[in-house]
């Protein structure tokens, strides 16, 4: 019995260990191997095309992260990082949709960031497709409303904690 409730705990906690080994540079790395794929409405996979969040749960789950789908529920708000100077590779920035408002519409995916100024520049399924952005971009600047660690320093009840305050 004493085995079974080792290779039970070994199970359970493997998959945890390894979220913790994926870096902020593989998020990016692995984000950036799908720029110029087209944008599609719901799509989330490279063959028929991304949208938003489509495309940043499929880069989590290639590094065997487990995240929701939607850009709301991705938004971890235990994780917020509210000055823009310590966002880290691989975080995630949410926006206002194609309205400026106050409401989660668009995520992206940090991949690099200015320490000084808190400029950040972030990859996204755009309606270009597959780019690469910058914070400082007036259509974006206007719609920037939150950032958040990235979902492998998050774990699964803390996402779905955010999701349920969120609404």
């Amino acid at each position: 019995m004493k085995y079974v409730y080792l290779f039970l705990l070994l199970i359970i906690t493997l998959p945890a260990m390894a979220n913790n080994k994926v870096s902020g540079e593989d998020i990016v790395q692995k984000a950036t191997q799908y720029s110029g794929i087209r944008y599609t409405p719901g799509g989330s996979n490279p063959k028929r095309g991304f949208d938003c969040s489509g495309f940043v749960s499929y880069v989590f789950r290639k590094l065997d992260i487990s995240v929701p789908r939607s850009s709301v529920s991705l938004f971890c708000k235990d994780k917020q990082v509210s000055d823009y100077k310590d966002l880290h590779l691989g975080d995630l920035v949410f926006f206002s949709g194609s309205r400026i408002s106050n409401k989660i519409g668009h995520v992206g995916i940090v991949v690099s960031v200015n320490n000084e100024t808190g400029e950040f520049s972030f990859i996204h399924a755009a309606r270009q497709g597959v780019t690469v952005s910058s914070s400082t971009e007036d259509y974006y600047s206007k719609r920037l409303l939150y950032a958040c660690r990235s979902p492998h320093k998050c774990n699964s009840d803390t996402l779905s904690a955010s999701t349920r305050q969120q609404g």
